[in-house]
């Protein structure tokens, strides 16, 4: 099952930003889950 089916819009992009932030040795500066420059 994938989390989007479960989880909030939000919550589903905070996870993906940090399961690929981890994968990508940093860290993801979001603001209501969107990637902020």
């Amino acid at each position: 099952m994938q989390a989007g089916e479960r989880l909030s819009e939000l919550l589903t992009r905070r996870i993906v930003a940090a399961v690929k932030a981890r994968a990508d040795g940093t860290v993801a500066y979001l603001e209501n889950g969107f990637f902020v420059a």
